[in-house]
Formats: structure tokens, sequence, C-alpha cells
């Protein structure tokens, strides 16, 4: 029976844009939305494990930088409070330089990530377009011509299937597409819907009406004719006449997908020329690229030094705090300057152990293992510093800390001038032997055998008096040779 195939929805292939190979060949080897979605997710989980990768390092600087601190309120040796402090200077540069390069990265993932999650909706709404048939209604709902009308009616519907489209893949249990491996480290390319030409992920219906007879136009078949033409030879009987609709899938590869450059080459990791300068204004695809290439270039390796006497020589953080508080490298000028250093940096080399266990052995007990006072309520008791666990108990160790410090250099701090003074007068008491001179000399006496300072007698005191006009008690040298007490105005 003769038949004619009319298209009524067209969905046009278009060339691929094609580029060169990248390094990851599952990126350019998308063909699907289900494809480009499984790398996206993909991409997204890479880059956001990159975003944390400060974190823990973060989490344990500040810990080791907790430690330190009581490690040096509590420590008793002028040395060990000044090694102490050079590790301290060490982790705190650290911690410094992962936070900075931890809010840099943390807002380049952010931004890619936006433009993902952006570029995931494009994905998804391309995989339900890409699964859309358009069919003949099976059911009893067509039209015939009324009267002398000669049209007829057929009602045609859509519906989407997986089978029709594609099948979603688990991003957690798939590691191929078409075949090759997944691995975003060596990601120069990528395929990605672009959203100005969904339309193309609909499949193509071709709708044919069998008439009874005529429609072969002469013997031969042709495809350049109108609907109206098509239809002129066509006789319709009372039987034998069918509509249907066959139905292609898009080529999705050659249709929406489009090849994004992200990086200058494989080996050339700076960003591509095409998207380097993208801004959100700019096509999505592109400003993904972008976004992607940031992401993926900034640095995320977390930086730690590594403590021992070797590497914390060539420290400068180390040295010039280590110079600042030792009294034979404090007069040097730049601590950090090779060629003047080599004492001071022999000297951090030994002190601070030429291995890491030389180090453990060393510092261990004066930081990890030893043992500070904490208050529990009213009940003081001790725990060793690695047992601290938050800021909010270092806070309070430090100032009970500060208060036993403060109290010992209190109590050593050297006597009074009066004091000093008046052992000097004791000491002058002493020296004399004869005791006619020894209670001649002012403030002195002899007894039990010896010149001794008189009982009750001060230094004298260099304060200006503020009596004038009073009477004061004064020593007078006596005609006799005694000593007696008169009351004399001064004025």
């Amino acid at each position: 029976m003769p038949k004619l195939s009319v298209v009524l929805c067209l969905a046009l292939a278009a060339s691929a844009r094609n580029g060169s190979t990248s390094g990851d060949k599952a990126a350019t080897a998308i063909a699907t939305p289900c494809d480009e979605e499984l790398y996206l997710e993909k991409l997204k989980t890479h880059i956001m494990s990159n975003g944390n990768a400060f974190d823990d390092v973060i989490q344990e600087l500040q810990t080791e930088r907790r430690k330190l601190s009581l490690a040096t309120a509590a420590a008793e040796g002028r040395e060990t409070r000044c090694l102490l402090s050079g590790l301290q200077a060490v982790v705190t540069a650290d911690l410094a330089s992962n936070q900075a390069a931890a809010t840099r990265i943390k807002e380049a993932v952010k931004e890619a990530r936006e433009a993902l999650e952006k570029q995931l909706q494009t994905a998804k709404i391309a995989r339900a377009l890409y699964a859309t048939k358009t069919i003949v209604d099976p059911g009893n709902v067509h039209t015939n011509g009324l009267g002398n009308s000669h049209k007829v009616k057929i009602v045609l519907k859509t519906t989407t299937s997986t089978e029709d489209g594609c099948k979603p893949f688990d991003p957690e249990q798939t590691t191929q597409i078409n075949k090759q491996d997944i691995n975003i480290a060596q990601m120069a390319q990528l395929k990605l819907t672009d959203n100005t030409q969904l339309a193309k992920a609909i499949g193509t219906a071709f709708f044919t009406a069998t008439a009874q007879s005529a429609c072969n136009h002469n013997g031969k078949a042709q495809n350049d004719m109108t609907p109206d033409t098509v239809f002129h030879s066509c006789t319709f009987g009372s039987t034998g006449n069918a509509a249907t609709i066959n139905w292609q899938k898009a080529n999705y590869a050659a249709g929406p997908l489009s090849t994004v450059n992200i990086f200058t080459s494989d080996s050339d990791r700076t960003c591509h020329s095409s998207i380097a300068q993208k801004t959100k204004s700019d096509k999505h695809i592109e400003y993904l690229g972008k976004t992607l290439c940031t992401a993926l270039t900034t640095p995320s390796k977390p930086i730690k030094t590594s403590i021992n006497g070797p590497s914390l020589k060539n420290n400068d953080a180390v040295l010039r705090t280590v110079a600042a508080c030792t009294p034979k490298f404090s007069n040097l000028q730049d601590p950090a300057d090779n060629t003047k250093n080599s004492a001071l940096k022999a000297y951090v080399e030994k002190a601070y152990g030429t291995t890491n266990g030389n180090f453990k052995a060393t510092f261990e007990n004066i930081i990890d293992k030893k043992s500070v006072p904490i208050k529990t309520g009213a009940t003081m008791r001790t725990k060793t510093i690695d047992q601290v666990a938050t800021d909010a108990e270092a806070e309070q160790i430090l100032s009970h800390l500060e208060l036993q410090r403060s109290s010992r250099e209190e109590a050593a701090k050297p006597a009074s001038a009066t004091t000093a003074a008046e052992s000097k007068k004791a000491k002058e008491c002493k020296e004399e032997r004869d005791e006619d001179k020894c209670n001649e000399k002012d403030g002195c006496e002899f007894k039990n055998g010896e010149c001794k300072l008189k009982d009750g007698v001060k230094a004298e005191e260099k304060k200006e008096e503020k009596c004038k006009g009073k009477e004061k008690n004064a020593n007078l040298r006596i005609v006799n040779g005694r000593e007696k007490n008169a009351k004399i105005p001064l004025f």
C-alpha cells in the first residue's frame, strides 16, 4: 500500500563543534545529557574536596598553637621559653598562610560550584527533552470532516521515558564515560550543553499518512515537496487508511553539545584564551569554563613546616624570634641574613634536634606532657597540655600561669634601695675593729665584741624634709666623747 511521510516536528542536526583531544578523554566522550550529568557531578565532588583541603590542617595548627602558648607560659627556663616562642612563630605563620590560601580556594570553589549547579539544571532539562517522543494518540480522539469540510484532525501526544532518552548514572559507582576512564585532574576540554540550543535535544518525528491508493507520483518518490503537493494524487477510500509517526532520537553530540576549552593545552594549565576573561554576563558554558579553570588552578595543597632542626634553621620566623630572646644573638641586625647568621643557625639546629625523633625526645615532655593548673568549680587540679581540648580551658590556664609568673617575679625582685643602703652601712660598721672608733661612727655601736649597726637605725633617705620648724632628734657630739640625744629645731 502506498505511503507518504510528512515531517511535523523538525530537530535538524547541526555540525559538531569539535576541539582537540583532551587529557581526560572521558570529558570529550560525553554524548548524552546523562553523560554530562555524571561528569558534572564528578567535577563538583572533586572541586569541593579541593575547597576543604585546608580544613584539617588549619584545625591541627590551631591545636598546636594552643599547646605551644600553654607550654611557653608554663616554661620555667628562659632558653626553653625562647625556643617554644620560636615554634609558636612557625605555627602562627603556617596558620596564617593556610587560612589565607583556604579563603582563596573557597571563594574560587564557591563560584565554580554555583556555575556547576546551574549547568546541572540545564543538563537535567536537556535529559527530559532528549527523552521526549511524539506519537499519534492511539485512542478514539481524532475528528473527521464536517459538511463540506474536507479536513480531518489527527491528535498527536508526547511521551517521555528513559528507554527513549538516556538513563542517569550513579556517580559513586561509575568511573567511565563511553569506555573512557574519568580523570578530572587531566581534563583540558569539556563537552557541555549549550542552553541556547536545547531545542536540538528533541528527536525528529515523521508523520506517515497511508492512503487507499494513488500516492505514487508517477512511479517515483520525491522528498522535496510541500504538504499540499504530496496529497495531490492520493486517494483516501473507506478502508486502508492509517496515520502513524516514526520517531528518530536526536543526535545529541552534534546538537546541543559544545566543546569548551578550559586550559590552554594538556600540559599548559593556564586558562584558555577563549574563556579566560568570561563573566556571568557571557554565555554560561564559557563562564563555567572560567570558574572551573580558576578553581582547579588555585593552590589547594596545605602548608606545614617540618618541625626539626635542619628545617627550622632556615625558617626566618624562627631565626628572628630566637635571636630576639637570646642575648648572645640579640644584636644581629637581620637574623635571617645567611651571610651573618651561621652561629644562630647552628644554635637553632642543635637546640631543636637534628631529626624529628630528637625534637620529640627534647620537647614532648615540655609541650604535650607538661602539667598545667586548671580550676574546676572551686577545685584546682592539673592537666597535661595535650589534654586541654578547648580555647576556653586554655584561656583559664593562661590566666593562672600569668598570675604565678607575676608572683614569682615579685618575689625575685632585688631589695629596696633603703635596704641596700642599710646593708652597706652595716658592712661599714662591721669592718671597724676598734671599739672607740666604732662608737664614733654614725649609726654604729660596739656590742658583744663586734661593731654593729645600731638597733633601729635606718639609712639616710634622700627625700626632702618637709617638716621645717619642728623639733627632731639629732645625735650631737659632746665634748666628753659621749653621744647624747638632744632636741633642736630644724629650719
